[in-house]
């Protein structure tokens, strides 16, 4: 299961959860997802949605999950996540969960920092 499924709690062997959907079957679900959301748990307050920032975000297509990122600094570089959006849906994506951003963002490949 990606994302929040309101009454499911059993049959999964593991959940995928972060701060919203940015996509579900193909649509883009940001802004229907994001009630859901708490924009005050976020450095960036109301404009978590529309800085730039460094971004990270669990995939699916085809069946394979893949873990996406885009380097950035927050206000200062990266993308917002209605770019996110339009970036993963290109690239063909059918559900995309919003994991985390910032500062915190990174990615080690086979021992080897990456971002």
């Amino acid at each position: 299961v990606m994302g929040w499924v309101p009454g499911v709690d059993e049959g999964y062997d593991w959940y995928v959860s972060g701060l919203g959907w940015l996509l579900r079957s193909g649509e883009n679900y940001l802004d229907k997802s994001w009630p859901f959301g708490d924009d005050g748990v976020q450095s960036t307050g109301p404009a978590f949605r529309t800085v730039k920032s460094a971004r990270t975000a669990a995939c699916v297509k085809d069946g394979m999950v893949s873990v996406v990122q885009v380097e950035g600094k927050t206000w200062v570089a990266g993308v917002n996540l209605y770019e996110f959006v339009e970036l993963l849906a290109g690239l063909g994506f059918a559900d995309c969960v919003n994991l985390d951003g910032g500062g915190s963002v990174g990615a080690v490949f086979e021992g080897v920092e990456a971002i």
